[in-house]
């Protein structure tokens, strides 16, 4: 198959373009194609358009001559070989463009056929070569310079990795120095063991400990420079650590140390889990030993303190209670004979000091025992209209002397009945009262009983509000108020009377119940005190009410005629106690046999029937205690209940307790109201023949 070679002749004169044609026959393998065009416009619209091997170009066309026309061409057809062709005179011309690109150059009409055909065939392939050089060469660039550009990334990435590791090296240096420097530096004692117990490493406070640098504690076996000994001991942490694997710890005294440690050991496990020893380390607790047991004997000696205080508050109650007994009991006894005015004046003013006196160390042991923590709550279900009229019952007739209104209301929202301590609550509502009664001088006293907001607990918040129009409290003396054994005005005590304790205790009761206690006052026009306390609601009023009713009314005292002449056996040591006694319970009906201490009335309970027992707490030989654990001892044996009310001088809450865990039925609190005792004995003769 022939070749076939497109040619561009680009000449305007007809017969030069003719003889070119006529020198370019078909020769060969060769098939000449010539494509003719006299103006430069033209070729140069063809070589945009169409394929050419090579251009034969004369620089001097009607529309562009010399080497405006080559550059013209060699611009519209970078890598199309061009052959100039030139006049006799113009050879320099050809010379420029072969410079500027040309392949060659030819004088028109002196070149033959062969020269032609020669330089044609010469210009196709250096042309060709150089465009495949220059596309070789191209490619070359092409893949050098992505070469250059991967060479370069990966060298910036190299340089990127290495400055990273660089960091990391940096970083690991840095933590290593660190860790180093930490575990040199912490004063616990740390050792790294194997297997063996050897030492692998340890910081330097261990090493100082055992008197040693830490490259000399290296290979030691830890319980030959520690514990002295052959072996590890049964309680080293270690030695659990290598049987089960896990960590441990134990507090030891170190002799060698000089102290005691709380020693904590750590498996070491390597990348697979492989237990390789443990990390052992001592904290130094001698110090806190040493507390430790300072604290002890500490809260041993505020124990025994403790103990001391309260029996000698116990002592105290007894002591002054017993003979405030006999003198209450003498002057009840008085009041209940025939007297003259003059005598039943006389007697009622010493009876009422008395009381009062028994207030003032109420009042004392209550604050002995707030001090103590002590002081307990009761919770049961209570009536508080009964409770308001207690306070009121007590109060009217002081408030009448003095010519005052004394008023109450309790609001419709207030449940009628509640659960809590009444007795506390009472003895708070008639210190208030109390206090409003004893400072207002005209006027009136109210306290207003109203139902605050159910709180989430389901408790009741009831506010009681006392308000009176007395002397009022100065603004400066606000801050006394609350305060033991202060009060606003010393003068006022001279002229009310009173120990600065009440609102003391009254605001450490309620606090205690929850509460909180406040209040606003205006000198000269009178003071308002606010009480809010939680309650819990009873359920089941009637059977809230029934439980309620002993506390609310006192229950009616069988008269001697219907009593029988019921033997009553009455224990007491005290003679004056024991003579009230006998007078107030056989005017009432009964039959009294008495005893001085609890074996004689183990022996009397023996020898004969009795249908109750009156038993003093404190008695000498056997006292209360013993003489009922002996009666009930001996009652299980051969069966019967005797009922047994304790009296005691003990005025704390736990001594009630006490009684009746003792195997006792009711309890009396020294000094004994005439009416209160008949009352106790009246129901608990009724509770032990309904249970017969």
């Amino acid at each position: 198959m022939k070749e076939s070679l497109r040619v561009l002749l680009v000449e305007d004169n007809p017969g030069d373009a003719d003889l070119l044609l006529f020198q370019l026959p078909e020769q060969g393998a060769t098939q000449w194609e010539v494509v003719c065009v006299g103006r430069l416009f033209e070729a140069l619209d063809r070589v945009s358009r169409e394929y050419f091997d090579i251009v034969l170009l004369d620089l001097g066309l009607p529309d562009s001559s010399g080497m405006e026309t080559f550059r013209a061409m060699r611009f519209q057809a970078a890598k199309l070989p061009i052959i100039v062709l030139t006049g006799n005179q113009d050879e320099r011309v050809g010379l420029e463009a072969i410079r500027e690109g040309a392949q060659d150059y030819l004088v028109k009409g002196e070149a033959g056929s062969d020269v032609l055909l020669r330089a044609v065939r010469y210009a196709i392939e250096r042309g060709r070569t150089e465009n495949a050089l220059l596309e070789l060469n191209n490619s070359l660039e092409e893949r050098i310079a992505e070469r250059t550009v991967e060479l370069t990334t990966a060298n910036e990435a190299l340089r990127v990795e290495i400055a990273e590791r660089q960091r990391a090296e940096d970083a690991m240096r840095r933590i290593k120095e660190q860790w180093e420097r930490t575990f040199a530096s912490v004063p616990d004692l740390i050792a790294i063991l194997d297997h063996q117990h050897r030492v692998l490493r340890v910081n330097d406070a261990m090493a100082g400990r055992l008197g040693r640098t830490p490259e000399e504690c290296v290979g030691l076996a830890c319980h030959e420079v520690v514990h002295g000994s052959q072996c590890p001991p049964m309680s080293c942490p270690h030695s659990l650590s290598l049987e089960d694997g896990l960590s441990h710890a134990a507090e030891l005294h170190l002799e060698r140390f000089g102290g005691d440690f709380l020693v904590t050991t750590t498996p070491l496990l390597d990348e697979d889990g492989e237990h390789l020893g443990s990390v052992h380390i001592a904290h130094d607790i001698t110090e806190r030993k040493i507390f430790e047991q300072g604290l002890r004997e500490a809260k041993e000696v505020a124990e025994t303190a403790a103990r001391t205080k309260s029996q000698f508050l116990a002592n105290m109650s007894h002591e002054l209670r017993t003979p405030m007994a006999g003198v209450l009991g003498m002057l009840d006894l008085a009041l209940s004979g025939q007297l003259n005015p003059e005598q039943r004046s006389y007697i009622e003013t010493a009876h009422s000091s008395a009381r009062a006196l028994v207030r003032i160390l109420n009042d004392i042991l209550d604050l002995t025992k707030i001090e103590m923590g002590k002081l307990t709550l009761e919770e049961k279900p209570f009536s508080v209209l009964t409770c308001v009229e207690n306070t009121f019952n007590l109060l009217l007739p002081v408030a009448r002397n003095k010519g005052l209104t004394l008023e109450f209301s309790v609001g419709d929202a207030v449940p009628g009945m509640l659960v809590g301590d009444q007795i506390r609550l009472n003895q708070v509502l008639t210190n208030l009262v109390g206090n409003a009664v004893k400072f207002t001088e005209r006027g009136r006293v109210g306290l207003r009983v109203t139902a605050g907001a159910e709180r989430g607990d389901g408790r009741h918040e009831i506010h009681f509000v006392v308000t009176d129009t007395g002397i009022g409290i100065p603004s400066n003396k606000e801050d006394l108020l609350f305060l033991v054994f202060s009060q606003v005005d010393e003068s006022h005590s001279r002229r009310y009377g009173g120990t600065g304790l009440g609102l003391a205790i009254s605001k450490e009761i309620v606090e205690r119940m929850g509460g909180a206690i406040s209040f606003v006052s205006v000198e000269g026009e009178g003071s308002t005190f606010t009480c809010r306390i939680p309650f819990g609601a009873a359920t089941g009023s009637e059977d809230a009410l029934a439980a309620a009713a002993p506390a609310a009314s006192p229950a009616p005292v069988a008269p001697a005629a219907t009593v029988g002449k019921l033997r009553l056996l009455v224990a007491e040591d005290d003679q004056v106690i024991r003579q009230v006694l006998v007078a107030m319970l056989e005017r009432s009906g009964y039959q009294v046999v008495f005893a001085e201490n609890g074996e004689r009335v183990v022996e009397l309970w023996e020898a004969e029937p009795y249908q109750l027992i009156l038993m003093d707490v404190q008695m000498p030989r056997l006292n209360g205690f013993e003489a009922t654990a002996a009666i009930r001892a001996r009652e299980r044996e051969r069966g019967g209940h005797i009922p047994i009310v304790a009296m005691t001088a003990h005025a704390l809450k736990e001594d009630e307790a006490r009684c009746l865990q003792a195997g006792m039925d009711a309890y009396l609190s020294k000094p004994i109201d005439f009416k209160e005792c008949l009352q106790v004995i009246s129901e608990t003769l009724k509770a032990f023949r309904q249970d017969t």
